[in-house]
């Protein structure tokens, strides 16, 4: 058992963000499996690769949001924004070596991810196939 699993419940109907969902899960099940190692560098890179893939994720998600016109759009932003700092400052702390990939921090991913997915990103994918993106 993965420490996300992916399930039909975080599906938006919009392929190139459920792909993009799954590629991120992915990651962070990878993060989990090297935490408590020594891996320093190999989890500072795989913190990077989320970070870039995220960005360009959201940037996608952002993207269609404003093709469709999709009504939650500023709010769906702000928390595309926040998370983005909460990964970059982590990132830099980790490459500090102020901070360790800890529990707490994976949890924090999960749970985002988790809500995220399910509420936003599923909502956002109704309006978008309702309005013919696919």
């Amino acid at each position: 058992m993965s420490f996300l699993e992916w399930g039909d419940e975080y599906m938006t109907g919009i392929e190139s963000v459920d792909n993009e969902h799954k590629g991120a899960v992915e990651i962070i099940n990878r993060l989990y499996e090297l935490s408590g190692t020594n891996e320093r560098s190999h989890i500072a890179e795989l913190l990077n690769v989320l970070y870039h893939e995220t960005k360009a994720h959201f940037d996608n998600e952002e993207r269609l949001m404003k093709e469709y016109k999709i009504f939650n759009y500023f709010s769906h932003k702000a928390q595309h924004d926040r998370l983005l700092r909460i990964l970059k400052e982590f990132i830099s702390e980790y490459g500090n070596n102020n901070k360790e990939l800890s529990e707490q921090f994976l949890v924090l991913l999960h749970d985002w991810m988790i809500n995220h997915y399910k509420f936003h990103d599923g909502k956002m994918g109704r309006e978008l196939v309702e309005k013919g993106a696919k």
